[in-house]
């Protein structure tokens, strides 16, 4: 009686684990663009009374740092495009930047179709799904799926 037992909460076990890494080393995107120079890390979205800021925080995907004179941009699929509202860079001091924080202001309505973030010369998928996410506060995403 111990025997199947055990043997039945050994494969949970696994199975659980298994799930566990699998969601935590997936990608944001399983191929960005490698003309971008930079990869999607994680998005916060922070609703503001209907409107809210997006964050995007990316990581160097290369040796290639950010060319600050090319445009950077979202788009979404609806046809509209914003430029970011902050620009931070980080990385280590003399060094060309590992990091970049982006900044967003949408309004109501905005999160409802899929978006792109134009960097360098390449696009990354910022939210690869129709539809507008239910929000109550901030809200991290690991992946373009939301």
């Amino acid at each position: 009686m111990k025997r199947p037992l055990t043997r039945f909460l050994l494969l949970a076990l696994l199975v659980s684990a298994a799930f566990a890494a699998w969601v935590w080393f997936r990608p944001y995107e399983w191929r960005p663009d490698p003309a971008a120079r930079f990869k999607v890390q994680q998005v916060v979205f922070t609703p503001d009374h209907g409107h809210g800021w997006l964050d995007v925080f990316l990581i160097r995907n290369g040796d290639a740092g950010h060319d600050l004179e090319k445009p950077l941009f979202l788009e979404s699929s609806a046809g509209w495009r914003k430029s970011s509202q902050d620009l931070t860079l980080g990385g280590k001091n003399g060094e060309t930047p590992t990091d970049l924080w982006l900044r967003f202001w949408l309004e109501p309505g905005e999160l409802d179709g899929t978006l792109k973030l134009h960097l360098n010369d390449g696009v990354l998928t910022v939210k690869s799904t129709t539809g507008s996410p239910v929000l109550s506060g901030p809200t991290p995403f690991s992946t373009s799926r939301w």
